[in-house]
Formats: structure tokens, C-alpha cells, sequence
């Protein structure tokens, strides 16, 4: 009976340990406006690429024995794809807009700090569970053990820009 109770215990354990989700410790979101120090000009003196370069980044904190597979986001529910790589905390992102505050950022012992750039990509509708989430900024998309993970950045930071030459 008791060899019974204790297999009834070990089996529901396992069941509600399978089907845990990944719990993501923290998620950081951040845009950095780029722009040229002296921009090209046209014969009329009107700038050719008169705009910035926006670039986002997101550091996503994981627990070390997890590797996801960065796939896909939606950056204010426009798609991109992603590329991520395991970092060495701290990291630091750079500095706040208007600020001199450097951005540190570290992983809590047992996590791996990843960092993820994106690309624009072929549209792809935001997942159904996802489209009524309009204040979400960022949503990303990962595999891990063939399964998909969706994890939210809730705000993104805008961080000082980079002036190239």
C-alpha cells in the first residue's frame, strides 16, 4: 500500500514537472537610434537617408541548463527575425537617452544571460494568443525541446545613440 501511495506521488510530480513552463527570471528590451555624423546630401541639399537606424536589442535571463533556439519576434507587432548568443554577465547595453547612467545588467547564479539582435522578416501574423496584447512592445519566439516558448518584454528602454562618421 505504502509502495503504492509513494509510485501515485512520484507519478504526479513527474506529470506537473513535464509540463512546467521556463521560468524566465528577467527580460530587458532596449532601442538605440543610430544616425550619421555628417549625412550624405543630395545636389539640392537634401539629406539621402535622412532618417536614423533603429536597432534593437533584448537580453532574455534563463536558467542555465535551458539553450533555446531563437526564432522570430514582433518588435510593436512588426516581424523580425532573431539571432542569439549566450553573454558573460554583466553585461553593459549602454548608456540611458539623455542620461550618463551606464546600463548593467547580470545574471542571477544557476541563469545564462542571452543577447538577441533582430532582422526585419517576412510577415508572419502575431501567435492568436498574443493579439490581443497591444501594449506588449516586444513578444519572442524560441524553441526549446521542440517545443515553442513565447517570452514578453513588457517595456523597451531607449538607450543614447551611436554617431558614426
Amino acid at each position: 500500500m505504502q509502495l503504492l501511495s509513494l509510485l501515485s506521488f512520484c507519478l504526479i510530480a513527474f506529470a506537473s514537472c513535464a509540463q512546467s513552463k521556463i521560468a524566465v527570471s528577467n527580460t530587458y528590451g532596449f532601442l538605440r537610434q543610430n544616425s550619421r555624423g555628417a549625412l550624405a546630401v543630395d545636389e539640392k541639399g537634401g539629406p539621402i537617408n535622412p532618417g536614423p537606424d533603429s536597432q534593437y536589442i533584448a537580453y532574455i535571463e534563463v536558467p542555465s541548463a535551458i539553450e533555446p533556439v531563437w526564432t522570430t519576434a514582433w518588435i510593436n507587432k512588426q516581424l523580425y527575425d532573431v539571432s542569439g548568443a549566450k553573454v558573460t554577465s554583466p553585461v553593459i547595453p549602454g548608456t540611458g537617452l539623455n542620461t550618463a547612467l551606464k546600463i548593467e545588467l547580470a545574471a542571477t547564479p544557476g541563469n545564462n544571460l542571452w543577447e538577441l539582435s533582430f532582422q526585419k522578416g517576412t510577415p508572419q501574423p502575431l501567435p492568436a494568443k498574443f493579439t490581443s496584447a497591444a501594449s506588449t512592445p516586444m513578444i519572442i519566439k524560441a524553441l526549446y525541446n521542440k517545443k515553442e516558448m513565447f517570452f514578453e518584454v513588457k517595456s523597451i528602454s531607449e538607450l543614447d545613440p551611436i554617431i558614426y562618421p
